[in-house]
């Protein structure tokens, strides 16, 4: 990725709380920032881990998600939200229907740098929790 291209898509990203070197170390590391919602009850951000970017995934597993400006994303991996709610920064995995399952997980952050960095662990360093994403599926897939 050229550094124009990089700037664009990190100046493109309207982030009211998040600084935009936090936008940065999100996008200098692969993942993109696919949407984001922001009203009176706080700010939310949809981040993924696109197929073409190495790094933790499942095995089989592919979702498509279309922007509301009409880019496609493609993804090996759970989407992330990134939420700021009560000045507390959550990074949220929950992808079971009706309650948390065993591989959801909701942290909080009292800072966006450490929820940045959990969400680059996530896709990029440790593999358990992602593990326990594709364990959990497979078993509902049985």
């Amino acid at each position: 990725m050229t550094n124009n291209s990089r700037n664009s898509r990190i100046k493109a990203i309207r982030a009211p709380s998040l600084d935009s070197q936090y936008v940065e170390m999100l996008v200098v590391s692969g993942l993109e920032i696919v949407d984001q919602v922001v009203s009176a009850y706080g700010e939310k951000y949809w981040i993924c881990k696109p197929s073409t970017t190495s790094g933790n995934h499942i095995r089989g597993y592919k979702i498509s998600w279309v922007t509301s400006d009409r880019r496609v994303h493609c993804t090996n991996a759970p989407i992330l939200q990134l939420v700021l709610k009560s000045n507390r920064w959550q990074v949220r995995s929950v992808d079971a229907v009706g309650d948390m399952g065993p591989a959801d997980f909701v942290s909080e952050f009292d800072n966006p740098n450490d929820a940045v960095n959990d969400i680059i662990q996530f896709f990029l360093g440790d593999p358990s929790r992602m593990a326990q994403k594709e364990a959990c599926i497979k078993k509902l897939e049985k």
